[in-house]
């Protein structure tokens, strides 16, 4: 199975209100274009070690609650326990025995669009 690597990712329109939420958010790139730059070295240096990225978005509206209901400040620590929890719901699937990567990958990929219609009611 390949080992995935959780990487906490932040949405453009949330990234300002979000550092002004967390009490560390002074720590944090300036901008969000700087800190996408960061990110996606950091992603690139994953892949390259021959992991896979998880990106876990972290929203302004959710991750409050998620915090608030562990009793958790939305700090550093928040952040990163948000991250593990979420690579453990979302990690990639090991391919079935003799099944090459990249047809199992996009196996994976059809069906998860397939779960996500169906929610939306698009998919019978």
């Amino acid at each position: 199975m390949e080992t995935a690597i959780g990487v906490l990712w932040y949405r453009r329109e949330h990234y300002d209100e979000l550092r002004r939420l967390f009490p560390d958010g002074r720590q944090l790139p300036d901008t969000f274009d700087q800190w996408l730059s960061e990110a996606n070295e950091g992603v690139a240096r994953i892949e390259e070690m021959g992991a896979v990225p998880v990106k876990a978005t972290l929203d302004l509206f959710d991750f409050p609650r998620w915090c608030a209901m562990r009793g958790m400040s939305c700090d550093y620590r928040a952040r990163q326990l948000f991250v593990a929890e979420f690579v453990r719901h979302h990690r990639p699937e090991a391919p079935p025995a003799g099944e090459p990567a990249a047809v199992a990958s996009a196996v994976r990929t059809a069906a998860s669009a397939r779960r996500r219609a169906r929610r939306a009611g698009q998919w019978r």
